[in-house]
């Protein structure tokens, strides 16, 4: 997971060495808002110019232009001002996932038979790398030969990328169940048979549960969010004037720990034995997981970018262990991505099948409406400004990017 991270690091790198004009530094501010108009989640491709009605910092706009884009082109435009949009999209597939999901497979053809179009551009990262599909290389060969390659190099790489992580998870699950039969505190019979022998318990807990510490932290590690790489990362983006749509798939998380029961009866069994207490009890504070990044800052710097991001939450099923709880450990990942895709006008996917959230979204996706305006009194004092669209007299859902920094 760790890994992972360090190849949007390197994306970075490498889209900052493409030289880019960014349109909020010309003298006239010109700033640009997709927004996406939706009635029980279908697009509405109906609103005018002057339906809408665009708020920065809670002041009202005057919208100088209105391009309704479908798949890439402008299918409508109303302009009291010429723009030059460009509506070439680059699309970015982040993988975050701990196992291989076939459904990948039949995301990656629906995208290639049904999204992709001539001028698109993909980048993938994958726990292992990241690489650049250009229009020029899609031109190269057929679709189902980009695609099955792809198929391929994904499941390659998500399986080697996370075999430490799943290692760590292998041996912390074993851990628990060694330190359960140390103790002499038996449960209901295990799907594992997981037993050590130790004839004195106190000896067993001390070999054990520094183990399991150890064991917990560096799972921690693989999978720590740094809010520096991400903030980094789509301030390479924003150089891009083209569409930028970023999916992250992430796969639901598990951490195995000891039953609060069993603990529970190890605490007291275990009264007159002070080190073995005291390790026990700091096992609540490692338990303890605080959200160790600025939620604002990422949702604020996605937003600014202009990017279009998607979060597709990957539900699975988990195997349960006599003794051992596999306590949930995606909440604070689900709840800083959700706030991001909901910042840039994205959507949040939650399902048990991969390939049905990437439809949906990618459907989403495809149709927009770009709004233009020029901010009135515009200072730049590099405030977040922030932006609200709505439709005159409707009750219809909005998404759009919540604001840009005036520098």
């Amino acid at each position: 997971m760790k890994k992972a991270i360090l190849t949007i690091l390197c994306l970075c790198l490498t889209v900052s060495l493409f030289p880019q004009i960014d349109q909020q530094q010309a003298a006239i501010i010109n700033v640009a808002v997709p927004v996406r108009v939706l009635d029980r989640g279908s697009f509405v491709d109906s609103v005018t110019i002057d339906d809408f009605e665009l708020y920065e910092n809670g002041i009202l706009q005057k919208i100088d232009a209105l391009y309704l884009v479908k798949d890439a082109n402008a299918a409508r435009k109303e302009t009291a001002r010429e723009f030059d949009p460009q509506f070439s999209r680059t699309f970015y597939f982040l993988y975050q996932l701990t196992d291989w999901d076939p459904n990948i497979a039949d995301a990656i053809e629906y995208f290639f038979n049904d999204v992709f179009l001539p001028g698109d551009s993909l980048v993938i990262m994958t726990p292992e790398r990241t690489f650049r599909l250009s229009p020029e290389a899609f031109a190269a060969k057929p679709k189902e030969a980009t695609s099955k390659e792809l198929i391929k190099i994904l499941r390659k790489d998500i399986l080697l990328g996370n075999s430490r992580y799943k290692s760590t998870v292998r041996s912390l699950r074993r851990i628990v169940g060694e330190i359960q039969s140390a103790s002499g505190i038996t449960s209901q019979s295990s799907q594992e048979d997981l037993s050590i022998g130790f004839s004195d318990p106190t000896l067993g807990l001390e070999l054990l549960l520094p183990r399991y510490t150890n064991a917990i932290q560096e799972m921690d590690q693989l999978r720590f969010v740094d809010e520096q790489t991400f903030v980094s990362f789509a301030g390479s983006l924003k150089k891009q004037l083209n569409q930028k749509i970023v999916y992250l798939f992430y796969q639901r998380e598990f951490r195995p720990e000891i039953n609060p029961t069993i603990l529970g009866a190890m605490m007291m069994k275990f009264q007159d034995k002070p080190h073995i207490l005291g390790q026990l009890s700091d096992l609540f504070n490692l338990y303890r997981r605080d959200i160790r990044i600025n939620v604002d800052t990422i949702k604020h710097a996605f937003s600014d970018s202009s990017i279009l991001f998607n979060f597709i939450f990957c539900d699975k099923i988990i195997k349960t262990y006599s003794g051992i709880v596999m306590r949930e450990q995606s909440e604070d990942i689900f709840q800083i991505f959700s706030e991001v895709a909901e910042a840039t006008g994205g959507i949040v996917e939650n399902s048990q099948n991969l390939s049905i959230g990437f439809k949906k979204a990618a459907d989403i996706s495809a149709y927009y409406y770009l709004l233009y305006y020029s901010p009135a009194n515009y200072i730049k004092d590099g405030n977040f400004k922030s932006i609200e669209v709505k439709v005159k007299n409707q009750n219809y859902k909005i998404n759009n990017r919540k604001g840009y920094f005036a520098r």
